[in-house]
């Protein structure tokens, strides 16, 4: 499923990537804290 094709408008499209790669970098600086750290 493609979601830029579903999104009307190409700069809602841009905000849905710019807010997916967001919550993918919040997870991955989690689970780097918790690599490097044990715990945050």
């Amino acid at each position: 499923m493609n979601i830029g094709i579903l999104v009307p408008s190409s700069l809602e499209s841009f905000e849905l990537l710019l807010l997916f790669q967001l919550r993918a970098s919040q997870i991955h600086f989690r689970t780097l804290g918790w690599n490097s750290h044990g715990l945050i």
